[in-house]
């Protein structure tokens, strides 16, 4: 598809250049092949090459051609310098352009000023056009470097973005893609820096510098070892350092002098005298810079005076900006027009016909002036009944909803770095350590932590933080919604494992979920759970494959997400605290997988398969779900000294007070007559809005319908500990996040670092894999590869931090124990890392249902997780009835089952949860796929883990 160039070889023509105009303008969509690109990109390096040498960092241009034997000056008004600011992958404008101005030609040139990459994912294809022409004519098209041809920023998902439109066009796992990327990064560090048209206008991306009166063009001209990345902005950067950075990154200010740019720390602004003053030290006459939507939003804008024009061609920026675009045209004798551009969708720019460049020594002047207008009046034409479609009712909210998407996105990015503050914030805000403040507290929290900038009203309804009946904001689980979690094939074994094995004891059925069972079958006999008890456990409802390592990586796991100071591997803990932290992880998995469907996005982490009948769980009324709320985070928190453990003992306690025939269950009169008690011994703390309505029979028994999963008419402790215990597990004062989630958001926020120094890894490894193997081509790092790039990520951001690697450093050797746990290497003992990283992702593990006004629902377990209809079915399992039989006592029971169990699963202890367990098909190793030997490639029935 498109055009061929065959031989490779066969030099580039505008016939070949505007046939890939054509292809572009039909198939948008459809790359350039990969070795066509390659030839471009080379071809584009050496042109490159050749300015740099003879002119450096800062480049002339003039309106002389320089394409013939004898060069002439062309008449007035046959020439022009055509200025694009960014693009940033938006193809859609980059072809109106040509269509309205006209493709490159020696007498119709352009200057691209910096930014083509990132945020839309079309940039490769406006790369190819340029290279295209610069190699059929290469005074028509000079190119510019802006603060995004930078090959780390373009690694960072969230204001990149080129580096992961290389790889999904050009492939990840045969190297392609990351030696197309690599190609990139060399025409970067080959970009000039600024440019200087007719010894008139200075042409810069960011601005102007810091540097003292005269040294800024001086110190961007001793700029000429460039690499593919900008220098940062630190106390120890040379003075053309500054220099550089400030061309990429600086903003004009109407405040005089030179500022603090609240872009970033180290990065500069500057005001109309230091405009003022470069003018005169270099008897320039203007100053054109791009780098931001103006802030009239009409694509230029006019400051200092007249002396400076912000440039910027991407019209509707990220197709929420609502601003137009627009190109400068700069003619001979001084003057300058700037054109504004609406780009219409691909299909009314599929109808056009975009043409070639008239000869300008054949055609007349005349005439191709006369096309030229012709074209812009036809654009115009267009570009006012695109306008005029999407100013609609209908186009408008469009937008808004897609304003509303990227605004939600970047605030929960920012909800993910600043939690700790936000928490302090709200702490203070709740006077009485309910755990609840009120909408407006939360609003100002948002506001006053993350910018007034934002419409935080707005963005609470959209999330439906409010609770429905009693209207406040239960902050701590609002701030455990957000989270950097791993998702991708096999990143999650662990989880997935701990998930279901928990999903199953929750289903149990009457004397098999009591307390007395659960403590026989877990803890043996002690009350505490040991690392040999949990293997067994594990082996018996997981199958029998899981070995001893697997078992500690599913420990570790159950660790992580417990709390900030999980008990180690190697040491028993208490049979329900075992349970507490097993609610927790399955939670949290649950609302991962809740959040994937949401997004269509779930691949691999499909929900877990059928092993029984369904029967469908009463969705919680408003009233149910805030009373479940508010008691549970009192229960949690009262008497709990801050510690998880406690309030998991506190929780045991109160089950126990309610449990009056002592039979470790609750019925559901037990049950109605504790949530009776509880709401009256708390009403003071409760809100009016909870305690002015009646409790009525029919209301206790809706909230008991939601909280019996099993369907058994009992409750048994699971279902009691996951109906009150919060996510978070947090009792007391202060915001401590689990393991988990402190690796994660460390990993999440240092990828580009940790993409750069994996590749730096790779190539200093020098190892060569065989041809044909998993690993074969580039992108890979072998298992200690990836300790050696942790432990460096974790030294260097030690010593940021002051403290060293014993006090600063975020991460300990046990949290890279368990980032590596969760990396999938293959069988030559390496991994892709860019899928490893690809794999930290924010997700809303508790968004409330669509039904719901600013309100979140809990996710119940299930074997069947649907975020369509929000209703959780879970497979209840039968209890045969000879296995539970009351007079038999728990000794006689344990010899039964110990004769009765099911040929490859080891000797259990107890028999009622035994058989609960044991009542569903023999096949466990093919209902559950085996997890990875020692965290790699699966050797069980199946290569994923669902």
């Amino acid at each position: 598809v498109g055009p061929r160039l065959e031989p490779l070889e066969a030099p580039i023509t505008l016939d070949w250049a505007m046939k890939l105009v054509w292809h572009f303008q039909q198939s948008p969509r459809t790359p350039l092949p990969a070795r066509y690109l390659c030839r471009l990109l080379e071809e584009a390096e050496q042109h490159l090459d050749a300015r740099e040498q003879s002119q450096g960092p800062v480049q002339t241009h003039t309106f002389r051609r320089t394409d013939g034997a004898n060069p002439r000056q062309l008449d007035q008004g046959e020439v022009q310098l055509n200025v694009v600011g960014d693009t940033h992958g938006q193809l859609a404008d980059f072809l109106w352009i040509f269509y309205k101005l006209g493709v490159p030609s020696p007498s119709n040139r352009y200057l691209f000023n910096g930014d083509i990459c990132d945020r839309g994912n079309l940039a490769t294809e406006i790369w190819a056009l340029l290279f295209a022409f610069m190699c059929v004519w290469p005074e028509s098209v000079s190119i510019q470097r802006g603060n995004h041809e930078d090959r780390l920023l373009n690694m960072d998902a969230h204001c990149g973005g080129f580096y992961e439109e290389v790889l999904s066009k050009y492939g990840r796992g045969d190297g392609t893609g990351v030696l197309v990327y690599e190609k990139f990064a060399r025409i970067f560090a080959r970009l000039p820096l600024a440019s200087v048209v007719d010894g008139q206008v200075f042409v810069v991306h960011g601005g102007l510098s810091r540097n003292p009166a005269g040294g800024f063009l001086r110190m961007l001209r001793t700029n000429r070892n460039r690499t593919a990345e900008i220098p940062g902005a630190t106390p120890y950067a040379s003075a053309a350092e500054l220099a550089f950075v400030d061309a990429m990154w600086s903003d004009p200010q109407e405040a005089l002098r030179v500022a603090p740019n609240p872009r970033g720390a180290g990065l500069s602004a500057f005001g109309p005298d230091i405009t003022a003053r470069f003018l005169a030290e270099t008897g320039f006459g203007l100053v054109v810079r791009s780098h931001q939507v103006p802030p009239n939003n009409e694509g230029y804008f006019v400051q200092h005076g007249g002396k400076l024009i912000t440039i910027f061609s991407a019209s509707n920026y990220c197709g929420i900006a609502g601003n137009t675009g627009a190109v400068l045209v700069l003619r001979p004798g001084g003057t300058c027009e700037a054109l504004q551009h609406w780009a219409p969708p691909f299909e009314r720019i599929a109808e056009v016909m975009i043409e070639p460049p008239q000869d300008a020594d054949s055609t007349p002047a005349m005439l191709r002036r006369t096309r030229s207008l012709q074209n812009r009046q036809s654009a115009s034409a267009v570009e006012s009944a695109v306008k005029q479609m999407e100013s609609s009712p209908k186009g408008t909210s469009i937008r808004a909803e897609r304003m509303e998407r990227e605004v939600v996105r970047a605030a929960t990015r920012l909800i993910v770095e600043r939690k700790q503050e936000l928490f302090s914030y709200w702490e203070d805000c709740d006077k009485h350590q309910k755990g609840f403040i009120s909408k407006k507290e939360w609003e100002n929290g948002m506001r006053v932590i993350l910018g007034d900038n934002v419409p935080w009203k707005a963005i609470g309804r959209a999330l439906r933080v409010k609770d429905t009946l009693t209207k406040d904001v239960d902050y701590r689980q609002f701030l455990g919604r957000f989270r950097v979690v791993v998702v991708g094939s096999g990143d999650r074994w662990a989880e997935e494992m701990l998930g279901r094995f928990y999903g199953r004891l929750l289903a149990l059925k009457g004397d098999a979920g009591s307390l007395e069972e659960l403590e026989g079958f877990l803890g043996g006999g002690d009350g505490k759970v040991s690392p040999e008890d949990a293997l067994e456990a594990f082996r018996w409802v997981l199958g029998n494959y899981i070995t001893e390592e697997q078992a500690t990586v599913l420990l570790r796991t159950l660790a992580a997400h417990a709390g900030p100071d999980p008990s180690p591997v190697n040491r028993s803990i208490g049979v329900f605290e075992f349970l507490s932290r097993l609610d927790v992880i399955f939670r949290h998995q649950a609302g991962v997988l809740h959040a994937l469907a949401a997004d269509g996005e779930t691949g691999s982490l499909a929900a877990p398969p059928s092993v029984g009948p369904a029967s469908a769980v009463r969705e919680p009324t408003p009233w149910a779900r805030s009373v479940l709320r508010h008691l549970g985070r009192l229960l949690w928190m009262e008497d709990a000294e801050g510690s998880p453990k406690a309030g998991s003992t506190r929780m045991l306690e109160v089950f126990r007070h309610f449990d009056e025939d002592g039979d470790g269950l609750l019925r559901q009169d037990e049950f109605a007559g504790a949530i009776k008690t509880l709401l009256a011994e708390y009403a003071p703390l409760l809100p009016e809005a909870l305690t002015s309505q009646a409790v009525t029979d029919d209301k206790l028994a809706e909230l008991v319908e939601s909280v019996d999963l099993s369907g058994d008419g009992l409750i048994n402790y699971m279902e009691f500990l996951h109906a009150f215990q919060p996510v978070d597990r947090t009792p007391g004062g202060g915001l401590r996040m689990d393991l988990m989630e402190q690796i994660c958001t460390t990993i999440f926020t240092n990828k580009s670092s940790l993409m750069r120094t994996m590749q730096v890894v790779e190539e200093r490894s020098g190892s060569q894999p065989r041809r044909g193997s998993p690993s074969a081509g580039r992108g890979r790092i072998s298992r200690e590869g990836l300790r050696q790039t942790l432990r460096s990520l974790n030294a260097s951001l030690g010593a940021a931090r002051g403290g060293g690697l014993e006090h600063g450093a975020p991460l300990t050797d046990m949290q890279i124990d368990i980032l590596v746990d969760h990396a999938a290497f293959d069988e030559e003992d390496t991994m892709d890392y860019q899928a490893f990283l690809d794999a930290f992702q924010i997700l809303d593990t508790c968004a409330p249902s669509e039904g719901e006004e600013e309100d979140a629902t809990p996710v119940s377990p299930a074997t069947n997780y649907s975020a369509g209809a929000n209703r959780v079915f879970v497979t209840p399992v039968t209890t045969p009835a000879s296995a539970t039989t009351a007079s038999t006592s728990v000794a006689q029971r344990t010899v039964i089952m110990r004769h009765q169990q099911p040929q490859g699963h080891p000797p259990l202890r107890f028999g009622a949860l035994s058989s609960g367990l044991t009542s569903t098909p023999s096949t466990t190793t093919a209902a559950y796929p085996a997890p990875p030997q020692g965290g790699g490639a699966g050797n069980g029935v199946a290569t994923h883990y669902i």
